[in-house]
């Protein structure tokens, strides 16, 4: 009985062989995987949107608007009670989660008393804004920026 001993050029074939099925295993991996995580992602007038595939949905963006002086507190002039509405890219499937943070635009020297999330929808959230102004003023601008986490399927 004859025991077969592989020469050195049937190793080295066995080992380029196994690199390349690594290699093309590796390839298949990558591209399956880089094509799993994000669904879909995009924008339009509302926002910009990622949609990932296990079902949650990152949106953001920002929104501009201007709060009426309402009456006097003292030396502060209020602007206040008018719900301030920003529409998302994309509906959820369920409410989201929203975090925002608002800033003066062009009249600087304003500032927020109270800012807060009064209704929040699949499709939108409602802010109520008091903010004051140390001068009497028309109006108060503002700008909001904001992120909402949910789910899209």
């Amino acid at each position: 009985m004859a025991i077969y001993k592989p020469n050195m050029l049937d190793k080295f074939k066995d080992f380029v062989n196994g690199l390349r099925g690594n290699w093309d295993d590796y390839e298949s991996h990558k591209a399956e995987s880089a094509a799993k995580h994000i669904a879909e992602s995009g924008s339009n007038a509302n926002g910009r949107y990622i949609k990932f595939d296990d079902g949650t949905m990152i949106q953001w963006g920002e929104k501009n608007f201007t709060q009426s002086v309402k009456y006097a507190w003292g030396a502060l002039y209020v602007a206040s009670g008018e719900p301030c509405t920003v529409d998302f890219p994309l509906t959820f499937i369920e409410t989201p989660i929203i975090i925002a943070s608002p800033r003066t635009t062009g009249n600087a020297s304003a500032f927020f008393g109270n800012y807060n999330a009064i209704r929040v929808y699949q499709s939108s959230v409602q802010y109520l804004v008091q903010a004051f102004r140390p001068t009497e003023s028309d109006s108060v601008d503002f700008v909001v920026h904001w992120v909402a986490i949910g789910r899209w399927k």
